[in-house]
């Protein structure tokens, strides 16, 4: 096997015999997490070349026992294991280390991780314990038991007068050789900037940033194979993946995205996988990955877990949890390789696998129902309907889309549970097993929902206007709303007729008498705050090819859809007019809050266990499912995971992991590529949850490529350029309107996360030239530009020629990764979990006016059960609320904007770092958390304040307790 040190020969020689009373002892000290403790002997081989290019092989000879260490999880209090072993070696007096080589040469990870590598039979060991899931951790990553790892998180070297940090997090194996660290002020100290001294280091830097780009001398890393678990290889690929085996299935074929300029796209890992063949010869598509790579989430340990909770339920239930495994929204199968370094670590894992479960169970019974309804006893499905455990085929009230959820005593459930008393409660460790404790003990109250947080203590409000107006400010999607200015007036009135029809009949009861042009007006005279604002997916959604072929023979309806808002004197914003477009062939239809109420909202219905009225707008339904399918192609797919995607490979390809730009931008990458893997195998995929369930089907990506190429432009999609595109700030860049939370809270962070930058750039950086002459970065950019984002309109980049446009650049890319992602994935399950207001899929095409279908809404006594008709019936429901509650949880690890530790910065090496990290997070801390919660307490703040019809808006608070919040803002685009 090729190693490391042969590769790099040419840029070190061996240093010379020394006598023995010229060398200087120093202390090693080397950190490692592991999942489990164990006292082993490390088995490491510790190289050290010096700054003259020396190399010395220095034997590791313990002084003491191994410690067991804890590192303390993010803002959890969960500690996580590992050791410390301390050493001594001898190294010629003279010897300055600059860069370390280690190799893992005993068996500590096969001790560590030693297991059959069949996971099928896991559930016996997993709840042995009562449920305890502590020794599971050991028991994930690994299929074939003979790969020995360990993650080694940092060397120090000690000497007299001197201390030397090697910042390493990475996973390190036997098959991988030599493993490479510099130092880790090599681009800091004055005394490594002497040019004999760079020579060395850039060698080394640069022949380990060939490895990492697969150009590298090194057999494991073959370009011919695919990928497996010890590679560390970073290249491009397109989105050619999506539809799996297309020779076996050619339905799923999809076109590829990316490298075309009629569907371009971010870049994906590569992952090396050959080509589907089709009719004996290689195609476009690439093959789906083999069931030996790694999989997100075991299937054997799912199965158990599920084993092992229908073991406590009564026999007519047992069968339907049992066959969960079938409906899950996760992939449970094989997903697409990624570099260890990158995936997943033992507690995240953990935590995924009890989310998943908590998750799933709610929807299982609904989803199983569906598609395995004709398995269940007529009887037993007919009691379970009418104890509206489950609903039928449709929903026919809003009382019944209640009873998916655990509403206490309330519930029907409840009934259900005492007439099932005699089946034991059972507890599941982790997160579902607090839940279940919180709850009695129940095993049964795991299959209901918890209530979204968007209905406690307001049931009454989701239907609402004023509700509707509210979430485009606060909800899970504030990104797409647009100050309808005179100019954008003046357009949107040349496209669409029916606006300006639609004004004439609302203008007296809505509009206060005044035309939308004079409020347009109005709201650019100095000082004036606009009232006048727009949602609009007409210019993607309404491509009328598109529409046709998406609604062609399918039982799912796509529309086109603009909506107009006006902020009353009252201070709410209210939708006023609806314009939806299904077909080419009718014209576009326009409602209004003046139109019959039964189709601008069901008026008084009334239903078991509800007091109160409730009235729910048809054309909003419609709406706001265009909204739900915009909220997760574009505000949350592509705008976060898939552009943050290729910032992350170039990032590991271009730059030393000791350069400072390096160290600043990891931590907004922490497991992005196994998560979008994940997505690319159960959620964007051919079949997948979002073509699934959502309305725009096989269509869903490829409308995701036509919005990055009309609309995607870096130096737009920070907060402050995002903000002043969409009209709301004004020209000395202060906000044009009050109670936007998303923007108030966002400037909070975002004026934190730049001051940060700035003063983090300037201790490396002292003047513009400095930026421009570094080669590393430049070669980054570049990379950025012409390879990882080569798709992207070219006007749309900054110029990374001054310490400015570099914090801008960085600060771009860790907001979006950050605090944006935050805004729109961590509320998925509290508004999208409630079905109607946030339908993923629209069945019927919007009433057009005197129509049948409108008459028939608008008739005395019409049914609720009619606007369901509508949207998402029970089985697609559940299906995305399961998903969307994955996706919205927080893991026991997660690293947040408050967390006051930092794994790549060197915090106990430079004080310098150390002081700049901390004013940091005392300012998001002790500023910008406790200004968000005086703003959610001040009643002036309608949208956000409880006793204003409004929700505390918490989706940029920056730290959070695991599982569903709806708070916390993770460095990274995190589940």
């Amino acid at each position: 096997m090729a190693t490391a040190a042969r590769a790099l020969s040419t840029a070190t020689t061996t240093a010379p015999a020394t006598p023995p009373d010229n060398r200087v002892t120093w202390a090693v000290e080397i950190i490692t997490h592991i999942p489990k403790y164990d006292a082993s002997d490390i088995g490491l081989l510790l190289t050290v070349i010096s700054t003259k290019g020396e190399r010395r092989e220095a034997p590791l000879k313990s002084t003491k026992p191994p410690e067991q260490v804890e590192r303390r999880g993010a803002d959890s209090g969960e500690d996580l294991p590992g050791r410390r072993d301390s050493f001594a070696i001898k190294l010629p007096a003279g010897f300055e280390p600059a860069a370390i080589w280690v190799e893992d040469k005993d068996d500590l990870g096969d001790k560590i991780f030693q297991r059959d590598g069949d996971l099928d039979d896991l559930g016996d060991k997993i709840f042995q314990r009562d449920g305890d899931l502590d020794d599971l951790g050991d028991k994930i990553f690994q299929r074939d038991g003979d790969l020995s790892r360990l993650f080694l998180k940092v060397v120090i070297l000690r000497a007299a007068s001197s201390t030397v940090t090697f910042i390493a997090n990475t996973y390190i194996s036997t098959e991988q050789g030599e493993r490479q660290f510099i130092r880790d002020d090599a681009f800091s100290n004055p005394e490594l900037a002497k040019e004999k001294v760079q020579e060395v280091l850039i060698k080394l830097m640069a022949e380990e940033l060939l490895l990492l780009r697969g150009e590298g001398a090194n057999q494991n890393q073959a370009l011919d194979l695919p990928r497996s678990d010890p590679d560390r290889i970073y290249r491009y690929a397109i989105y050619n993946d999506l539809g799996g085996d297309v020779a076996k299935t050619p339905k799923n074929i999809r076109q590829p995205l990316g490298g075309s300029a009629e569907f371009p796209y971010p870049r994906r890992l590569d992952t090396n996988r050959k080509p589907v063949i089709i009719d004996g010869k290689p195609s476009i598509y690439e093959q789906p990955p083999a069931t030996a790579d790694a999989a997100l989430v075991n299937p054997g340990v799912f199965r158990s877990i599920l084993a092992s909770i229908a073991e406590k339920l009564p026999p007519g239930l047992r069968a339907l949890v049992l066959g969960l495994n079938s409906v899950a929204p996760v992939s449970l199968a094989a997903t697409p390789w990624t570099p260890q370094d990158d995936n997943f670590d033992v507690d995240k894992t953990r935590g995924f696998i009890g989310n998943a479960v908590s998750g799933v169970l709610p929807g299982a019974l609904v989803s199983i129902d569906a598609a395995v309804g004709q398995k269940i006893p007529p009887p037993l499905r007919w009691l379970l309907q009418k104890l509206r455990v489950i609903p039928g085929d449709e929903f026919d009230s809003v009382e019944e889309v209640l009873s998916l959820y655990d509403r206490g005593a309330q519930g029907p459930w409840s009934a259900l549970s005492r007439k099932l008393e005699e089946a034991e409660a059972g507890r599941l460790s982790g997160r579902t097993g607090k839940a279940t404790a919180d709850k009695g003990g129940d095993v049964l109250d795991m299959l209901k929902y918890d209530m979204p947080q968007s209905l406690v203590n307001r049931l009454d409000t989701w239907p609402t206007d004023e509700e509707m107006g509210r979430m485009y400010l606060a909800g899970q999607n504030p990104l797409t709303i647009e100050v309808l200015d005179p100019e954008r007036l003046a357009q949107l009135l040349k496209d669409s007729a029916g606006i300006r029809e639609a004004e004439e009949r609302i203008r007296e009861r809505h509009l206060g008498g005044k035309s939308l042009e004079e409020w347009a007006a109005a709201g650019e005279e100095a000082g004036a705050q606009p009232r006048l604002f727009i949602v609009d997916y007409w210019a993607v959604f309404g491509l009328l090819d598109t529409l046709e072929a998406a609604n062609a023979g399918s039982n799912r309806v796509m529309h086109a859809g603009r909506c107009v808002l006006f902020r009353r004197s009252d201070g709410h914003l209210v939708p006023v007019i609806i314009e939806l477009a299904h077909s080419s062939k009718a014209a576009p239809v326009t409602y209004t809050a003046s139109d019959p109420a039964a189709v601008w909202q069901v008026a008084k219905l009334i239903f078991q266990s509800v007091d109160s009225g409730w009235h729910q707008l048809v054309a909003k339904l419609i709406f706001q499912s265009v909204d739900s399918g915009w909220h997760q192609l574009v505000s949350h797919w592509l705008r976060t995971h898939a552009c943050t995607e290729p910032f992350l490979i170039a990032t590991r390809r271009q730059l030393p992991a000791a350069h400072p730009m390096f160290r600043l931008l990891m931590p907004h990458f922490r497991y992005t590529l196994p998560i979008n893997a994940a997505a690319r195998g159960s959620l964007i995929n051919a079949g997948g949850v979002i073509e699934t369930n959502f309305s725009p089907g096989p269509f869903s990506m490829q409308l995701s490529s036509i919005v990055y190429g009309m609309t995607w432009r870096f130096k737009e999609e920070g907060l402050t350029a995002d903000l002043a595109k969409r009209g709301f700030l004004d020209s000395k860049g202060g906000l044009r309107i009050k109670d936007y939370p998303y923007a108030e809270d966002g400037l909070l962070l975002w004026g934190a996360l730049k001051e940060y930058f700035e003063a983090y750039v300037e201790l490396y950086y002292k003047t513009d030239k400095a930026v421009q002459n570094d080669t590393w970065l430049q070669a980054w950019w570049n990379e950025v530009k012409t390879e990882a984002h080569k798709d992207a309109n070219a006007s749309g980049w900054v110029d990374l020629d001054s310490r400015s446009n570099l914090v801008l650049a960085a600060l771009t890319i860790a907001w979006v990764a950050s605090a944006h992602h935050a805004a729109v994935n961590f509320g998925q399950y509290d508004y999208s979990g409630w079905m109607p207001s946030h339908s993923p899929l629209c069945r019927r095409p919007a009433p057009a006016q005197g129509s049948e279908a409108w008459q028939k809404l608008a008739s005395k006594g019409v049914s609720s059960s009619e606007m369901f008709t509508y949207i998402a019936p029970p089985a697609t429901a559940t299906k995305v609320m399961s998903t969307v509650k994955l996706l919205s949880a927080h893991a026991q690890d997660e690293q947040y904007l408050s967390t006051n530790a930092q794994d790549w910065l060197p915090l106990e090496s430079d004080a310098r770092v150390a002081a700049i990290f901390e004013a940091f997070v005392a300012q998001i801390t002790k500023e910008a958390a406790p200004e968000i919660e005086r703003r959610n307490a001040d009643p002036a703040n309608i949208s956000r304040n409880p006793a204003s019809q409004g929700m505390a808006y918490r989706l940029l608070y920056p730290s959070s307790g695991p599982g569903v919040t709806m708070q916390g803002v993770p460095y990274s685009i995190s589940i």
